[in-house]
């Protein structure tokens, strides 16, 4: 026998929201810490400044990327609402001309 699911379709799109919501305060968060890194780089030189600062920022592009995919995860959930919505309701138009 097959396996079925079910998908909530509001409960879809609110997950979507609340992914969405974190990623935007995460982003903030990365935002103000570089700005705290920034002040830092002025009054903290030599070797272990260039070698902190340098993984410092491979860290956020890296944080960038994870941002990027989590951002378009998002979308894709929002696409998958709105294509289970059409689909019930093509279905829902079909049985009900029956």
């Amino acid at each position: 026998m097959g396996q079925t699911f079910r998908i909530e379709t509001q409960r879809l799109g609110r997950d979507a929201e609340a992914v969405k919501m974190l990623v935007n305060n995460m982003q903030n968060n990365v935002r103000d810490i570089n700005t705290e890194i920034a002040g830092l780089s002025s009054k903290w030189h030599g070797l272990a400044a260039t070698a902190f600062m340098l993984t410092f920022r491979e860290d956020c592009e890296k944080l960038g990327e994870i941002f990027t995919d989590l951002t378009t995860y998002c979308e894709k959930m929002k696409n998958a609402q709105g294509t289970y919505n059409r689909c019930e309701k093509e279905v829902g138009d079909i049985v009900h001309k029956i």
